[in-house]
């Protein structure tokens, strides 16, 4: 969780910012659902541009990743999260798409 204020990553159960010593308030439940929702359009929009690439140049990919663990962890956490949702949802289709070619 980051201080409203200052932006300073703070533990979840804090209540009080260590770095410039405001009050943590917990988020009005529209504006926790706003920001969450700001952040997965904003991880969508990455994967889509990434996707969009050349599939044989990794180089854009690795840049947006290197940027994203770099400056936002909470960024990086849901495009680990979407990743692996993704690559998950792909070995299922692998597996349906194996057992009706194997006739099981």
């Amino acid at each position: 969780m980051k201080c409203l204020k200052c932006n300073v990553e703070i533990e979840n159960n804090s209540k009080f910012c260590n770095n410039c010593g405001t009050k943590i308030e917990e988020k009005p439940l529209h504006v926790q659902f706003d920001d969450s929702l700001r952040t997965c359009s904003k991880v969508w929009y990455i994967l889509g541009y990434a996707r969009g690439c050349r599939k044989d140049d990794k180089t854009v990919e690795n840049e947006i990743e290197k940027l994203l663990r770099v400056h936002d962890d909470y960024l990086w956490q849901w495009y680990l999260d979407v990743v692996e949702f993704w690559k998950n949802w792909i070995k299922e289709k692998d597996n349906e798409k194996n057992k009706k070619t194997n006739g099981s």
